[in-house]
């Protein structure tokens, strides 16, 4: 949490278009990193079904904690303060009451497809196709937004 804080105070010394796009960028890719190596430490837990490797425990743990701590920083936020700032005035309320139906849809289908996706792909290979998710957010942010 202070680091959001360090973040959010840098970010208004910059200009407003440079500091969404350094925040979610920063977000993206931090998200992207702490994806692979959650997905990376339950491939090496799976793998050795025997021991108890207390590390990979550890680290992955440590990078759960890091996704939540750097999509705090951007891909949280950012989408809610950016859109109140696209439209008009008269029409936020309208906006708002569709982008959190929106969210609470899309976040219920991460919720009822997750178990079966990781039946399907392992549970390292669910974080690591939201790893692939991240790193396409992360392009498509990177040469289309602001």
């Amino acid at each position: 949490m202070t680091s959001s804080w360090k973040l959010s105070l840098l970010g208004d010394l910059c200009g407003r278009s440079v500091r969404h796009r350094a925040l979610i960028l920063t977000s993206m890719g931090g998200m992207f990193l702490s994806l692979i190596a959650v997905g990376t430490s339950l491939i090496v837990i799976d793998r050795n079904p025997r021991q108890t490797l207390k590390w990979a425990i550890g680290l992955s743990v440590t990078m759960v904690m890091t996704f939540v701590a750097t999509f705090s920083i951007g891909a949280g936020p950012l989408t809610w303060v950016y859109c109140s700032e696209i439209f008009p005035v008269r029409l936020r309320d309208q906006e708002e009451s569709l982008r959190v139906k929106l969210n609470r849809l899309m976040s219920g289908i991460i919720r009822m497809t997750f178990l079966s996706l990781s039946k399907v792909l392992t549970i390292s290979g669910a974080f690591l196709l939201f790893a692939g998710v991240a790193a396409t957010a992360w392009v498509f942010f990177s040469q289309y937004a602001f």
